[in-house]
């Protein structure tokens, strides 16, 4: 998402710099000026991790005095691949937001939430687009302050919502019911998956939107890693396989039918898509809205 022309004065790149630096801004593509971009683009299409964030002139003592900047700051070298990469990722993010307020139709009565929201380019684009209300949750509380600060920038009112699924009890605490669910790329992270499936298609009360990677057996199965990623500590197993989880399409189809989804749509990739995000043994990348 471009936002120079939102950008209006230089107190507004400062607290975006000040964002990237406290690490709750990054993964997601925004573009603050020439010298100031952020996105996970280029790591999804290389499988490694380069970088998050172009700041050309961050302090160096800061990344010598803060050693998980090193992991955050892209080498500048990089640059224009990581420039490309973002825009590919934007992209796809719009594509499945576009085709989503297609088919539900006037979304201006229409409530959306994205479950893993990050910084909330989902739940910022559905209110751009005039959603009756838009929110997004995260395990890391943190994000709000990054989603406060595009509504200051945009003029919009997401609400942030402090809450994430706990697989220990399968629930998302505080949440009410959203008329659309988005779940973007959070399902691969989830160990218990079709508790987590159920979780989130309970909670949509016309339809779930699900992008995330998928195996290609032909009957029910999940995938799991060789070993634990290992991202978050206190996940202890069975909770500790937290990448690369991958369910076979039957399974993920099943699953929606059992929940009460009826009709289904596929939202194509692009091809430049499709082959850049096919990487590191996971057989592809699948977009579904399932509608009730």
């Amino acid at each position: 998402m471009d936002l120079r022309k939102y950008i209006t004065n230089s107190n507004q790149l400062e607290e975006a710099k000040k964002l990237i630096i406290e690490g709750v801004l990054g993964y997601q593509p925004f573009i603050f000026s020439d010298n100031l971009e952020t996105g996970v683009g280029l790591e999804f299409e290389k499988g490694e991790y380069l970088g998050l964030a172009y700041y050309p002139d961050i302090d160096k003592e800061l990344i010598d005095k803060y050693p998980r900047l090193k992991r955050l700051i892209l080498d500048t070298k990089y640059f224009n691949y990581f420039h490309k990469a973002n825009a590919v990722l934007s992209r796809l993010y719009d594509t499945f937001i576009d085709e989503i307020c297609q088919i539900m139709g006037n979304i201006g009565n229409i409530t959306f939430l994205d479950v893993g929201c990050n910084t909330g380019y989902f739940p910022i684009s559905f209110a751009l687009k005039g959603a009756k209300e838009a929110a997004g949750c995260d395990r890391e509380p943190n994000f709000s302050k990054t989603v406060n600060f595009l509504n200051q920038i945009l003029g919009t009112n997401v609400i942030f919502l402090d809450t994430h699924y706990d697989s220990r009890t399968h629930t998302i605490a505080n949440c009410k019911p959203y008329d659309v669910v988005t779940c973007v790329t959070v399902l691969m992270h989830i160990s218990d998956t079709l508790f987590f499936l159920n979780t989130i298609g309970s909670l949509a009360t016309k339809a779930l939107f699900i992008w995330t990677q998928l195996n290609d057996d032909a009957h029910n199965s999940i995938h799991y890693p060789d070993e634990p990623r290992g991202e978050y500590k206190d996940d202890k197993f069975p909770l500790c396989f937290d990448y690369k989880i991958h369910p076979s399409v039957p399974l993920l189809y099943k699953s929606l039918e059992l929940m009460g989804f009826r009709k289904f749509y596929e939202i194509p990739e692009k091809k430049e898509i499709f082959y850049a995000y096919s990487l590191n043994g996971c057989s592809f990348y699948k977009g579904i809205l399932a509608l009730k």
